[in-house]
């Protein structure tokens, strides 16, 4: 809540992972629906059928990795102009962006409505740990777009982020 007991609008509703069991495959896609009704824009990051069933509710953003990308086209991707055909299809279904996410190959940003299609390589960096590295990726490109900055930022830091990411050792259990 604000000052005055003004309550601030949620700039962002962030869908990432997998669904716990026995939780409809339908969710994302309902929370997605009841966020355009509040006015809110969601990011997307999740595969399989819960994906296939949220891109129709046309979230803000979706981040498939290469992976993901092709199971939600139902073909290999074998070249990066596949890659971009199939994110250009994902952007008309979703009406919005895609960001494909590649490890250390180049990532792509792709609206096809606003007319954007942007790369970004990351520095090459032996990995170290890849767990979290999409997690860190989306969370920066989430608070580039929450601090109003343009889709080239989106793109630059979230890759530059996933990239640190693979940096850190993974954690110890003690």
């Amino acid at each position: 809540h604000g000052a005055h007991g003004v309550t601030r609008p949620t700039a962002l509703l962030v869908l990432s992972g997998s669904l716990p069991r026995g939780v409809s495959v339908f969710a994302y896609q309902k929370l997605i629906r009841l966020a355009h009704r509040l006015g809110v824009r969601t990011l997307l990051d999740c595969d399989g059928a819960p994906f296939a069933a949220a891109v129709k509710a046309c979230p803000f953003l979706v981040k498939p990795n290469e992976h993901e990308l092709a199971l939600w086209w139902g073909k290999s991707l074998r070249t990066e102009s596949k890659i971009l055909q199939a994110a250009r299809k994902l952007s008309t279904t979703t009406k919005g962006w895609v960001l494909v996410s590649r490890g250390g190959k180049r990532s792509w940003l792709v609206n096809v409505s606003e007319g954007v299609e942007i790369h970004a390589m990351p520095t090459k960096v032996k990995p170290r740990n890849t767990v979290g590295a999409g997690d860190a990726l989306l969370a920066a490109v989430a608070n580039q777009i929450t601090l109003g900055k343009p889709p080239t930022d989106w793109l630059r830091c979230g890759i530059e982020t996933g990239t640190a990411a693979t940096q850190l050792q993974a954690g110890k259990v003690r």
